[in-house]
């Protein structure tokens, strides 16, 4: 009996396709599933809690004014012109100035400081002969006791990633610039959901018909996606990967978030190694201009050059990125962003790019300085921290007028005499704070290399005079300013058959001279003689206690200047001298706050009194009269109507020409010389006096204080022994000294020739 056959069990063909073709897409679902896991986890990664890593910003000091603060118009202004702050007849809004003969008008930016937040303020500044009167509110005219401008921005430390880039947040910045981005690269940008497929379509069709790329059809997110993410590789694999990116990171972010990012983000062009990412710092690359300040005309120059930074590089192609940016203008006047007037105004305007740009000071030895003293107080290296704001001691317009004093007369001293391959270096100091204001390590200011301000180890010479008379001035039951010294030709023998025969300058003697004249005409046998007196072990200690932070040989020659300091060293002795004999440490850091504002390290030092006031006084008396009649007298006329102090400083066969300065308010080191160590020709005098001249000049320098402390009275002295006399004796003088030195019933041959008008005189003389 034949059996029935059943059916078949086995899957047709057809079947077999729908189960395999069901397990691809399985696979693939399940691959694309964990591909889209990678890739959100790489988006958490980049826009985390810190979207970037923020480079370390260095700033330089704010500038600060107070009612009766002896300071020079000029120097204001300087800072102002420093902070690209526009000048105008009227201010209407922050980053613009007005001047008149003993006024300036300000409308001051808001900023951080180390202090805290400083809002936009408009203020009023008076002035008269050198000193700000009063301060007063813009509009209901209250008086400001206190008001600070913003610090300028001196570097970002980068750590390696080749990214410049500081963070903006959205509400900063303008809506003009909101306005524009959108209209010009992504109309629908809040509508869509990462892709705009209709948008990608007719961009295709127009760039067939015109057989170029004339459209792009990329969304803002997925611009966004190709400058964080993906290369410039031209595949569909890649397409693919900026779609998921696109919609994935539309899933995790808000439209305003998304925004916020690109606005930080978009790439705007090249700073040599770097790349400019962001339109804030953009904006402060391009127009040295903070992002809510910026024109029409430059906002659709920045909108512009999206399509193409290189191509539309306002530096390289200034043409080509007029055209597209007046493209813009037209698009903004077409939907009613700008008025006609605008139009108008903006596209006859030029591209308003600062002077250099990409070219900002690099202040190498400042920064050489800022760097050491970091490594000096932190065992990290504050490049590699996100977004610390780094606070230093800088004046941005005494480094300028510093730089350009130097530059300008060296080679005018170079062209005028056989000297070649002069070099020098600058160190100017607030007396009373130990900042360094500026510092200039050479004649070029790009150059960086060998720093002299710091490591140009050099013979100081006379410099070190002053200090040798306030350690004598000290003991005031033995010196005073009218104390005579000899001065006659002098051998020293240093007990191993090896003599010194120190000679003043001028190959003179005068048998013997005053303190006040040996130090103002600086004689260099008095001071020696001094010097031996008083003993080198105590001179020794005022050095160290003012701030000298290296052995010291103790011999004769040291007292003529045969140590050797850098610039820097010499600022921190007088500084010293200058602060009242108060020594602060000389530093160029003030804090450092985290990118939250908290403080991270704040500059407090312990001041020590290295000279006594009154020895320090009497010194600074003496070194006014170099000014007036000894080695600097050059600048009565040169500097007429100013008060200042200073010492002039020659080494062995003009190898070294020296000055050290100050008024009121900052000390001043000038030094010349070569790196070969060869002869300059130059003295003291002759050379980097010249160069403080005019720094002074430039600068506009404040009289220094001559009221004597609460210990040093005026009287009278006598010309033939320096002991004190009473005015009416023969051969007196009348200068400054301590009181306990003042001696009674003082008798004395009568100058009989002296009138009521020798008296009133005497009153007005000093």
């Amino acid at each position: 009996m034949a059996t029935k056959k059943t059916a078949t069990t086995k899957p047709t063909w057809r079947k077999k396709a729908l189960i395999i073709s069901a397990k691809l897409l399985l696979v693939l679902v399940v691959a694309v599933a964990a591909f889209a896991v990678y890739l959100d986890g790489k988006i958490e990664q980049k826009f985390s809690y810190d979207h970037w890593n923020i480079p370390a910003k260095v700033y330089a000091q704010s500038l600060k004014l107070q009612q009766q603060q002896l300071i020079n118009r000029n120097q204001v202004i300087a800072e102002l012109k420093q902070l690209n702050y526009r000048r105008v007849s009227n201010p209407k809004s922050p980053g613009e100035y007005a001047i008149s003969k003993a006024k300036i008008d300000i409308y001051r930016r808001s900023f951080t400081y180390v202090d805290g937040d400083y809002p936009s303020q408009r203020a009023m500044l008076s002035f008269n002969n050198n000193k700000l009167t009063s301060i007063i509110q813009h509009g209901d005219k209250t008086p400001i006791e206190r008001f600070q401008i913003e610090p300028k921005l001196l570097k970002r430390l980068n750590n390696g990633n080749k990214e410049d880039r500081i963070f903006t947040p959205r509400e900063q910045f303008p809506e003009l610039l909101i306005a524009t981005l959108i209209y010009t690269e992504d109309r629908n940008f809040y509508s869509h959901k990462g892709i705009a497929p209709l948008s990608i379509a007719r961009a295709l069709i127009a760039n067939i018909k015109a057989g170029r790329t004339v459209q792009g059809g990329s969304t803002l997110t997925q611009q966004l996606i190709k400058n964080v993410f993906l290369t410039n590789e031209r595949s569909l694999w890649r397409k693919v990967k900026e779609a998921l990116y696109s919609i994935l990171i539309e899933f995790k972010y808000s439209k305003d978030q998304l925004l916020e990012i690109y606005l930080n983000e978009v790439f705007l062009g090249q700073n040599g190694a770097l790349s400019i990412n962001g339109f804030g710092l953009a904006s402060e690359f391009y127009f040295a201009r903070p992002i809510d300040e910026i024109t029409p005309a430059q906002t659709a120059l920045l909108v512009a050059m999206i399509k193409g930074p290189s191509y539309y590089s306002p530096k390289r192609h200034p043409k080509r990125a007029i055209k597209r940016r007046d493209l813009l203008l037209r698009q903004m006047l077409s939907q009613s962003y700008i008025s006609p007037d605008q139009y108008r105004l903006n596209t006859k305007s030029g591209l308003g790019l600062k002077d250099g740009v990409g070219k900002n000071g690099k202040y190498h030895g400042f920064m050489s300085l800022v760097r050491h003293e970091l490594s000096q107080r932190f065992s990290q290296d504050l490049s590699q921290a996100s977004g610390l704001s780094i606070f230093t001691t800088l004046d941005t317009s005494a480094q300028a007028i510093a730089q350009h004093s130097l530059t300008q007369r060296v080679n005018e001293l170079t062209k005028s005499s056989k000297t070649k391959k002069l070099q020098g270096a600058v160190v100017i100091t607030d007396t009373q704070t130990g900042e360094i204001k500026a510092l200039v390590d050479g004649i070029n200011a790009n150059y960086a290399g060998f720093n002299r301000a710091l490591n140009a180890v050099r013979p100081i010479g006379s410099l070190i005079k002053p200090f040798v008379y306030a350690t004598a001035l000290e003991d005031a039951s033995r010196f005073n300013l009218a104390t005579m010294i000899e001065d006659k030709p002098l051998t020293l023998s240093d007990g191993e058959g090896q003599t010194w025969h120190p000679q003043n300058y001028d190959k003179k003697y005068r048998n013997q001279v005053s303190l006040i004249d040996a130090l103002s005409h600086s004689y260099n046998v008095p001071t020696v003689n001094l010097g031996m007196e008083i003993g080198l072990e105590s001179i020794s200690h005022t050095l160290m206690r003012s701030g000298w932070n290296s052995e010291i040989n103790l011999l004769p020659s040291m007292l003529l200047g045969a140590i050797e300091a850098s610039p820097w060293q010499v600022s921190q002795l007088y500084q010293s001298l200058a602060n009242n004999g108060e020594t602060k440490q000389l530093h160029t850091v003030n804090a450092v706050l985290t990118d939250s504002g908290e403080t991270f390290y704040g500059f407090n030092p312990l001041p020590v009194q290295a000279i006594s006031p009154s020895a320090a006084y009497l010194t600074k008396y003496a070194l006014h009269q170099v000014t007036k009649d000894g080695t600097a007298k050059s600048l009565r006329w040169k500097l007429k109507g100013l008060k200042l102090a200073g010492k002039t400083g020659t080494t062995d066969d003009l190898r070294d020409s020296w000055y050290a300065g100050f008024d009121n308010n900052e000390s001043t080191i000038v030094w010349l010389g070569r790196d070969d160590n060869k002869s300059t020709g130059l003295t003291g005098s002759t050379g980097a006096l010249t160069v403080y001249s005019e720094i002074i000049k430039q600068r506009g320098g404040v009289s220094i204080s001559l009221a004597p402390p609460t210990n040093v009275t005026w009287g009278y002295f006598s010309q033939v022994d320096g002991q004190p006399t009473a005015k009416d004796c023969l051969n007196v003088i009348k200068l400054p000294g301590k009181a306990s030195s003042w001696g009674q019933n003082v008798s004395c041959e009568i100058n009989s020739r002296k009138s009521l008008f020798d008296d009133f005189f005497e009153l007005f003389a000093d």
